[in-house]
């Protein structure tokens, strides 16, 4: 791999990281190192973590204290490939598929905030489960996808993200309303 950004060309460019927002699509300059690279022309680090709450441990839900990042000063593109706008659609379905799960790791905190409320290990218990849960279905659309490099394996993971997000749309980040759990959750 070839860097054509460095530390210097990154000084005067904003590489702070970029928060998962609905209706927001990533962009070649969502990307802060530039490469040329044929094996691997674009990578997105993301991130999902967990910040606790100063004050209102348990006001309403966790949503803003739960995010999903891509870390821009850790994600490159080769914006020289042919397939720029293939790449990114790919980029995104991993940082959609991600706000599921972070979207999960809130839902579950608000399940099992009786418990945390006693002792905070079974944060990083859940935030394990999650990232686990992750992996697999990240994997699993890997997969899918390189075995054939084909549209409508991208088409049935969006549909399938977009009900995803829809049914946890209560534990997007910018939701600030009481949750209601359903009967039966902790």
């Amino acid at each position: 791999m070839v860097l054509i950004a460095c530390l210097n060309h990154l000084v005067g460019q904003d590489c702070s990281e970029l928060t998962w927002r609905t209706g927001e699509r990533l962009s070649p300059n969502d990307f802060c190192l530039k490469v040329e690279n044929n094996n691997s022309p674009i990578y997105g680090q993301f991130n999902i973590s967990y910040r606790p709450p100063v004050f209102g441990l348990f006001a309403h839900n966790f949503n803003q204290h739960v995010t999903n990042t891509l870390i821009r000063k850790a994600s490159w593109i080769d914006t020289t490939h042919d397939a720029t706008v293939e790449m990114l659609r790919y980029e995104q379905i991993l940082f959609d598929l991600a706000e599921v799960y972070c979207r999960k790791f809130r839902q579950r905190l608000l399940e099992e905030k009786k418990k945390i409320a006693m002792g905070v290990l079974l944060i990083e218990k859940i935030n394990a489960n999650i990232m686990e849960e992750f992996s697999v279905k990240r994997a699993a659309f890997e997969n899918e996808y390189t075995e054939a490099y084909d549209d409508s394996v991208k088409l049935r993971w969006e549909v399938w993200i977009k009900a995803e997000l829809d049914r946890l749309s209560k534990f997007d980040y910018d939701y600030e309303g009481k949750i209601k759990l359903k009967p039966g959750a902790n």
